[in-house]
């Protein structure tokens, strides 16, 4: 269920230790951490989903709306061997539909998403690569 803004303080640190798990899987190499993701959720900007099965929790989705679709922005399952789509993706579906949104996007750099998409009905769009350039000093 999306988590309303006058529970964001209290449910927040439940999902502290995933943002750190997914932040550390993709080899710590993603530009946010739980406070961008805290800030974006308390500004309005993106939205906190809690995920249950059988009424325990077993995880969350961070996500933001464009023009014209919904963006997964971080993804976390608490249930080892599952992913979170396999339990959640009615419910992003429904919320996408809700938000006015015609797709359900997500990126990543782990290559085991791949498989997962696929299952899941997703297809790459494209393949983005990035160096980064770091001051040196002089």
């Amino acid at each position: 269920s999306i988590v309303l803004q006058e529970e964001l303080a209290a449910i927040f640190p439940t999902i502290v230790p995933g943002i750190k798990r997914v932040k550390l899987r993709d080899g710590g190499d993603v530009t946010w951490n739980e406070y961008t993701v805290f800030h974006e959720l308390k500004l309005g900007t993106s939205e906190l989903v809690i995920v249950t099965l059988d009424g325990d929790y077993a995880g969350f989705l961070v996500v933001t709306k464009a023009p014209t679709y919904l963006f997964v922005w971080v993804a976390y399952s608490d249930l080892t061997g599952v992913d979170i789509f396999d339990i959640a993706l009615t419910q992003l579906e429904d919320l996408a539909r809700d938000a006015g949104c015609n797709a359900i996007k997500f990126g990543t750099t782990r290559r085991g998403w791949e498989k997962v998409g696929k299952k899941h009905g997703f297809f790459a769009e494209e393949i983005r690569y990035s160096k980064r350039i770091y001051e040196q000093a002089r």
